[in-house]
């Protein structure tokens, strides 16, 4: 009778935090722009 209540998803509520979230997101983020810069500076290098 005293079992916890289940929840859903236990592992993502518990893996990662809105911090944690937040500073992958920001990771992802830089790691793509820098992707975009990157190859947006060899098209303009290659085409001068």
């Amino acid at each position: 009778m005293n079992s916890p209540t289940p929840q859903p998803e236990p592992n993502r509520a518990r893996g990662l935090s809105r911090p944690e979230r937040i500073t992958l997101l920001a990771a992802a983020l830089r790691g793509v722009l820098s992707a975009v810069i990157r190859a947006v500076l060899d098209h303009i290098l290659n085409n001068a």
